[in-house]
């Protein structure tokens, strides 16, 4: 979470649903590192998993879509 306070993340929340002790938040996220490298915003769902009150684990999955853009992007500067 603190590279997103450096990067200026900023997260739109597009849905969300709660299945027994998981939360699965589909969003967006724009920041400063991909406005650097030239993409506006990427796509990913968090699946937060929780124990009680307590939050257990955290899973973040990016689309294919993403990852060949963010891919695409690191290996042009290279």
């Amino acid at each position: 979470m603190e590279s997103d306070v450096v990067n200026k993340a900023r997260l739109t929340i597009s849905d969300i649903k709660v299945e027994g002790d998981t939360v699965i938040v589909d969003l967006t996220e724009k920041n400063e590192g991909y406005r650097l490298l030239g993409i506006e915003e990427d796509s990913f769902t968090a699946i937060y998993k929780f124990r009680g009150r307590l939050l257990e684990s955290v899973k973040l999955e990016g689309t294919p879509e993403g990852a060949k853009l963010y891919d695409e992007k690191i290996y042009t500067l290279c």
